[in-house]
């Protein structure tokens, strides 16, 4: 079976290239793709749809190329802008205690919210490592 990604996970992209780069910048990633895949980024993206994870991938290049000039860092700061646009919003609540440890221990219920296949969780080591 195919993964694939939620449309959350594009619209995070779609924002963090508008806000940061303009809304040209957005028009510039999409020329870059496949026709398939403009065709499937240019209407409405529900963050609720699921979207094959290949398309999330050349899409993740695209503004790698183009934007990040070659620098996979580009992605880092998507998923800084990610979190924060998440954690304010539908992912509020795991951020309310403002506790690392609580925050780490359901990582692989956030991690299904984007992905439908594989898994994340955290080592206790690295949960113990927060509370430092």
């Amino acid at each position: 079976m195919a993964t694939k990604v939620k449309g959350a996970a594009i619209l995070a992209r779609q924002t963090f290239v508008s806000e940061e780069y303009g809304e040209g910048a957005w028009t510039k990633i999409l020329d870059a793709l496949p026709e398939a895949d403009r065709e499937a980024l240019q209407g409405t993206i529900l963050a609720s749809t699921w979207h094959s994870f290949e398309l999330n991938d050349r899409l993740d290049s695209a503004i790698v190329a183009i934007l990040g000039e070659g620098s996979r860092k580009i992605v880092e700061k998507i998923g800084r802008a990610s979190a924060r646009q998440n954690l304010s919003g539908p992912h509020r609540a795991f951020a309310a205690r403002r506790d690392p440890t609580w925050f780490l221990t359901p990582t692989d219920r956030i991690y299904g919210f984007y992905y439908d296949t594989g898994y994340q969780n955290q080592s206790a080591t690295l949960i113990a490592s927060t509370q430092a």
